[in-house]
């Protein structure tokens, strides 16, 4: 019986271990999502930046 415990143990720690590591990657991930967003919407003002500057200097 005790070698089954064991075992059952040795596996839910794995698992918890595991899942830990999973939403740290996923943590990681929404991190890197959002400063992509947030890149693409500092080239986005850039581009309206870039527009205006031209538009002014056409003039």
């Amino acid at each position: 019986m005790i070698p089954s415990m064991t075992a059952i143990v040795v596996f839910l720690s794995g698992s918890t271990l595991a899942t830990y590591a999973l939403r740290k990657q996923v943590a990681s991930l929404n991190r890197l999502i959002a400063e992509i967003e947030q890149s693409i919407a500092a080239i986005g003002r850039l581009v309206v930046a870039i527009q205006a500057l031209r538009a002014i200097i056409k003039k």
